[in-house]
């Protein structure tokens, strides 16, 4: 999943996706992780705030090449 790469491309932080979507930054984080998902009915949300379509969150991500996107996580 691609929860990671396309928050750091749309230049958010957890915190301010948290904060946009109600959450905690430790859900953000948790998604980014693998370790939960988002309920079906955020994904739309996650998707107009990270400028880019469902499937591309939910498309595999790219472990080959962790360099693809080089960011801080502020």
């Amino acid at each position: 999943m691609n929860f990671r790469k396309m928050r750091l491309l749309s230049g958010l932080s957890q915190c301010a996706v948290a904060e946009y979507l109600g959450l905690t930054q430790g859900a953000v984080s948790q998604w980014e992780l693998g370790e939960s998902y988002p309920s079906a009915y955020l994904l739309p949300k996650v998707a107009n705030i990270y400028h880019c379509t469902i499937d591309e969150l939910l498309m595999p991500a790219d472990d080959d090449n962790p360099s693809t996107v080089q960011a801080d996580d502020a």
